[in-house]
């Protein structure tokens, strides 16, 4: 029987038995004093694992973004419940959390979508048939994109699920025995480490079992970037089309796309010549099988992300003349049209489907000819760019929005190490030529004093 209240406080008496000895009880009630003295006690608690994610999740992960929290939703009710939702949370053990990995790399996959998505896969299945029956069975995924509203590559993930799960003629569902990446398993440490981080917080553990049992996944994924010539082609390419704005200004800003789809017209100094990056818009699916999807605007990544770019004359001009094109899209809307103040977005005024946007410009790049990368790259595009001109790294660091200076040195080593090289022989020509040019040696008078 221990007192686990302060002195002079009321008594709050901690019972617990089951000693083989009193040298063992009185161990353990020292050990416990010890904890309240060092401010480490937590009182003792039946909640589960399972019980205590769900609080979590509807309480907000934290504070985490509305992208972030429908990840975390989604990997909570997936991948953690139903492995380790029985335990109870203090006594979830290190060994428990490596098993669970363990076990998600070598048949993770989850294989059986609720009642919901299930009943639209099936719809999707169905008409997807009717359609790969009809005159132009390639155009399939187009048409369904079309008619659902959902980028092409959203359809195209509806239609491995139903080959998976046996809805489509001739294709049988995944192998039982189907891992995640390494990449997806950590994903998952994330999340659980952030939900017991917040446990400990909240006082209910004394410390974080999944701390430490995962290392991230070795290797970055390749960087694939446009040479100066590759860029020039891509936007000539596509000069004439009506989202040619949003790229030339994803390639000569280096904006991450949730920025320049949450930018507005408040936002661009027009004097000034330069923009003021303060939002970002990303999907808010409340459910990872969801077929509705919304942007929402919430923080930049970081409070460095919020930052002045600065434009050239070029660039403004751009500007200009989409938001003159967006004036006479308004009027022919005329009360139809939902002015949000976007500087990108669709004819009717609303928000731009992210995936939509990178799926166009995955098909342009297709069609331009040009080396293949992702819609990200660009950024990465237009930093090397910036780094290959003689542009200094920190304000190439700014310019992106990178918390430090080293985040940028370390994304971009590879393109630093080269140029430090032609910088060493930069200096050597230049030396060489001064040498050469000058015929004489001037000596400086010595001083008399």
């Amino acid at each position: 029987m221990v007192d686990t209240n302060a002195p002079g406080a009321p008594r709050k008496v901690r019972l617990k038995s089951g000693f083989s000895t009193k040298a063992s009880a009185i161990a353990a009630m020292n050990e416990l004093q010890v904890t309240k003295v060092a401010g480490t006690y937590v009182e003792p608690s039946k909640l589960t694992v399972g019980e205590y994610l769900k609080l979590w999740v509807a309480g907000g992960c934290g504070g985490v973004r509305p992208w972030t929290l429908r990840g975390y939703s989604a990997v909570v009710r997936v991948h953690l419940i139903p492995r380790i939702g029985a335990a109870r949370l203090q006594m979830l053990s290190r060994s428990e959390i490596k098993a669970m990995y363990s076990e998600l790399r070598q048949s993770g996959f989850a294989r059986n979508p609720s009642d919901d998505h299930l009943r639209h896969l099936r719809q999707i299945a169905a008409r997807y048939q009717e359609l790969r029956r009809g005159p132009a069975p390639r155009s399939a995924v187009r048409v369904l994109a079309g008619e659902t509203g959902h980028p092409e590559r959203t359809v195209r993930h509806w239609i491995r699920r139903c080959g998976e799960l046996g809805m489509l003629p001739g294709s049988g569902p995944a192998p039982a025995n189907r891992g995640l990446s390494a990449k997806s398993v950590w994903n998952i440490h994330i999340c659980l480490r952030a939900a017991l981080n917040d446990a400990v917080e909240d006082g209910l553990l004394r410390s974080n079992p999944a701390k430490g049992v995962l290392k991230p996944p070795k290797g970055r994924r390749r960087m694939e970037t446009w040479t100066r010539e590759e860029m020039a082609a891509f936007l000539d390419s596509i000069r004439r089309l009506r989202n040619f704005p949003l790229y030339h200004l994803a390639l000569y800003t280096g904006m991450r796309r949730g920025e320049l789809l949450g930018l507005r017209w408040k936002d661009v100094r027009w004097s000034a010549g330069a923009i003021s990056v303060q939002t970002q818009a990303g999907l808010t699916d409340q459910d990872d099988e969801a077929y509705g999807d919304d942007l929402e605007e919430a923080p930049t990544k970081s409070q460095a992300g919020r930052r002045a770019i600065t434009l050239d004359t070029d660039v403004i001009a751009i500007l200009w003349e989409h938001r003159e094109a967006q004036e006479f899209e308004r009027r022919s809307w005329g009360s139809s049209y939902q002015d949000q103040g976007l500087v990108f977005c669709r004819p009717d005024g609303s928000q731009h489907n992210a995936d939509t946007i990178t799926s166009e410009f995955e098909r342009l790049v297709r069609r331009s000819h040009v080396g293949r990368i992702r819609f990200h790259d660009m950024r990465h595009t237009h930093a090397t760019l910036l780094l290959e001109a003689g542009v200094d790294i920190t304000v190439v660091s700014k310019r992106l929005g990178h918390t430090s200076v080293k985040t940028t040195a370390d994304l971009y080593a590879h393109i630093t190490k080269r140029l430090q090289a032609g910088a060493a022989e930069r200096f050597s020509a230049y030396i060489s030529a001064k040498d050469a040019g000058s015929d004489d040696v001037r000596v400086r008078p010595a001083d008399d004093g």
